[in-house]
């Protein structure tokens, strides 16, 4: 759940309620919205969880038995890439 190498943390939160913890990450980078895409679904594959169908918005998501992460973009705005990781962790 961290942020990709050379990215700067904008925001971040963890909740927690019973056996569920959601995280989430916005982070702003120079790197293009297709390296910070590669990084996160190479790292999540290597992991064991699966890539799941593309959404309409371009978001990209993994799923695993007890996790599932999404990583999506904000319009470009000229301040380098913007993006948003959304996870869910559920205990056994």
């Amino acid at each position: 759940m961290g942020p990709a190498e050379g990215a700067d943390v904008v925001q971040n939160s963890i909740a927690t309620e019973g056996d569920v913890m959601q995280v989430s990450l916005v982070a702003r980078t120079d790197a293009s919205p297709e390296v910070v895409s590669d990084h996160y679904s190479g790292l999540w594959a290597s992991l064991g969880l699966i890539p799941q169908p593309e959404s309409a918005d371009g978001s990209v998501s993994f799923a695993g038995v007890y996790e599932s992460l999404t990583l999506a973009f904000t319009p470009a705005s000229g301040t380098g890439t913007i993006y948003m990781i959304h996870a869910v962790f559920r205990g056994k």
